[in-house]
């Protein structure tokens, strides 16, 4: 790998001429801390995200949540009493994979802890209860949940469809390259509703997350790091590894594999402007 990164122009990602980031699908979703609360109207802290492998863009793509939706949580479209909550079909199942109408028994509010039970939760009509994973049941906080169809859904934020938009929920962005999301165990991570990093509670394994290692969620990589595909690393014997987030203007030291660089994840010009010098370690073209 050169010494000095190759000019911005020339680092592009092979197969990523097809667009940006393409998202994230069957992902962990965590607690948010408590500044992402609060930017986000209620943000959530780890999560999953919601587009397919079909079209081949970007190489963040993770497999289809493969979900039963039977309402629309953003719209809250349940009998009067209910309320639509996204819920793992496959108990103790990491993620939501489906959403359903359930008896509404509580009016826990935005950044409220909260109690997780398999049938419902106790935050108020239009919340859902995040602990950890979005699969799990048990403590965790009342977050916002939106309507991906209304811009004014997540003032200050965007409203992101997790989970195949099965978990719609309003995040807040932060910058990958200076990790400046607060609390305990909490990274900026890459989602893509196309242009985004959003704070999310960390998932990773004991002795797992860094780089090289396999992944499945955004989150199961440690903060500073991205679950790429695996064609697109050197060395990775899974589907998707976790590979570093690099600035483009650096060095190319945060790339420790010789034949990896430095790599814009849009294409030339692409980028959002607060994302210009945000690049990933993959094998360039």
């Amino acid at each position: 790998m050169p010494s000095s990164p190759a000019p911005a122009g020339s680092r592009r990602l092979r197969a990523l001429g097809l667009g940006v980031l393409a998202l994230l699908s069957a992902v962990a979703c965590g607690a948010p801390s408590s500044s992402t609360a609060t930017a986000t109207t209620t943000g959530d802290a780890s999560t999953s995200a919601a587009t397919s492998e079909s079209d081949g863009a970007g190489f963040l793509t993770l497999p289809d949540a493969g979900g039963l939706a039977q309402c629309d949580p953003g719209l809250q479209d349940c009998p009067e009493g209910e309320k639509c909550t996204p819920y793992a079909a496959d108990q103790g199942s990491c993620c939501v994979d489906s959403t359903r109408c359930a008896p509404l028994t509580g009016e826990l509010g935005p950044g409220e802890a909260c109690t997780r039970e398999a049938a419902g939760d106790d935050c108020a009509l239009g919340l859902f209860c995040l602990g950890k994973s979005s699969g799990d049941v048990g403590p965790g906080i009342c977050v916002q949940l939106c309507d991906v169809n209304d811009p004014a859904a997540c003032p200050g934020g965007a409203c992101i469809p997790f989970n195949d938009g099965l978990l719609p929920l309003c995040e807040a962005p932060c910058d990958p390259l200076v990790q400046d999301c607060e609390g305990a165990d909490v990274g900026c991570y890459a989602v893509v509703s196309g242009e985004q990093f959003i704070c999310s509670q960390s998932d990773y394994d004991e002795g797992a997350g860094d780089d090289g290692d396999a992944c499945y969620t955004i989150q199961s990589c440690k903060p500073g790091l991205a679950c790429v595909r695996a064609d697109l690393q050197e060395g990775c014997a899974a589907e998707r590894c976790c590979t570093p987030v690099c600035e483009l203007s650096g060095d190319g030291s945060e790339c420790p594999a010789a034949s990896e660089a430095c790599v814009s994840p849009w294409p030339a010009g692409e980028a959002p402007p607060e994302y210009s010098d945000v690049g990933m370690c993959v094998l360039p073209e």
